[in-house]
Protein backbone atom coordinates (compact mmCIF):
# COMPACT_ATOMS: atom_id res chain seq x y z
CA UNK A 1 0.00 0.00 0.00
CA UNK A 2 2.66 2.59 0.77
CA UNK A 3 4.30 2.00 -2.65
CA UNK A 4 1.50 2.14 -4.62
CA UNK A 5 0.46 5.11 -6.51
CA UNK A 6 -3.71 4.22 -7.84
CA UNK A 7 -5.80 2.37 -6.17
CA UNK A 8 -8.52 0.97 -8.23
CA UNK A 9 -11.96 -0.96 -6.74
CA UNK A 10 -14.73 -2.04 -7.54
CA UNK A 11 -16.12 -3.23 -4.44
CA UNK A 12 -20.06 -2.26 -3.10
CA UNK A 13 -19.88 0.79 -1.49
CA UNK A 14 -18.47 1.18 1.98
CA UNK A 15 -16.65 -2.00 1.72
CA UNK A 16 -13.05 -0.97 1.40
CA UNK A 17 -13.69 1.36 5.10
CA UNK A 18 -14.77 -2.02 6.48
CA UNK A 19 -11.17 -3.76 5.61
CA UNK A 20 -9.49 -0.89 6.56
CA UNK A 21 -8.29 0.25 3.47
CA UNK A 22 -10.94 3.46 2.65
CA UNK A 23 -9.71 6.74 1.24
CA UNK A 24 -8.48 7.78 4.81
CA UNK A 25 -6.46 5.09 5.45
CA UNK A 26 -4.55 4.94 2.55
CA UNK A 27 -4.18 8.69 2.17
CA UNK A 28 -2.71 8.17 5.94
CA UNK A 29 -0.57 5.72 4.44
CA UNK A 30 0.41 7.37 1.17
CA UNK A 31 -0.30 11.10 1.37
CA UNK A 32 -0.75 11.60 -2.68
CA UNK A 33 -2.44 8.56 -3.34
CA UNK A 34 -5.34 8.05 -6.14
CA UNK A 35 -8.20 5.97 -4.99
CA UNK A 36 -10.86 5.17 -8.27
CA UNK A 37 -14.10 3.79 -6.87
CA UNK A 38 -16.24 1.64 -9.65
CA UNK A 39 -19.69 0.96 -8.97
CA UNK A 40 -22.70 0.43 -11.22
CA UNK A 41 -24.83 2.99 -9.28
CA UNK A 42 -22.21 5.42 -7.36
CA UNK A 43 -21.25 5.71 -4.04
CA UNK A 44 -22.99 7.73 -2.33
CA UNK A 45 -27.44 8.30 -2.75
CA UNK A 46 -30.27 6.20 -3.12
CA UNK A 47 -29.43 3.95 -5.19
CA UNK A 48 -25.82 2.86 -4.00
CA UNK A 49 -26.13 0.00 -2.68
CA UNK A 50 -28.47 -1.89 -5.24
CA UNK A 51 -27.03 -4.83 -6.49
CA UNK A 52 -26.21 -4.96 -10.38
CA UNK A 53 -26.50 -7.07 -13.06
CA UNK A 54 -25.98 -7.38 -16.75
CA UNK A 55 -29.88 -7.40 -17.07
CA UNK A 56 -30.20 -4.30 -14.45
CA UNK A 57 -27.64 -2.31 -15.92
CA UNK A 58 -29.51 -2.62 -19.41
CA UNK A 59 -32.24 -1.65 -17.71
CA UNK A 60 -30.83 1.26 -15.89
CA UNK A 61 -29.94 2.41 -19.09
CA UNK A 62 -33.15 2.23 -20.70
CA UNK A 63 -31.40 -0.16 -23.59
CA UNK A 64 -34.18 -2.55 -23.21
CA UNK A 65 -36.44 -0.31 -23.80
CA UNK A 66 -35.32 -0.38 -27.43
CA UNK A 67 -34.55 -4.10 -27.55
CA UNK A 68 -37.38 -6.46 -28.98
CA UNK A 69 -41.04 -6.45 -29.69
CA UNK A 70 -43.62 -4.41 -27.32
CA UNK A 71 -45.83 -7.73 -26.87
CA UNK A 72 -43.05 -9.78 -25.95
CA UNK A 73 -40.54 -9.66 -22.57
CA UNK A 74 -37.44 -7.58 -23.54
CA UNK A 75 -34.83 -9.29 -25.41
CA UNK A 76 -30.43 -9.60 -24.99
CA UNK A 77 -28.46 -6.55 -26.70
CA UNK A 78 -27.46 -8.18 -29.33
Amino acid sequence: MKTADIVLESFPPDCMDSLGLGYNALVEARPDIILTSISPFGQHGPKAHYRDSELTLWASACLHYVCGDPDRPPTWVS
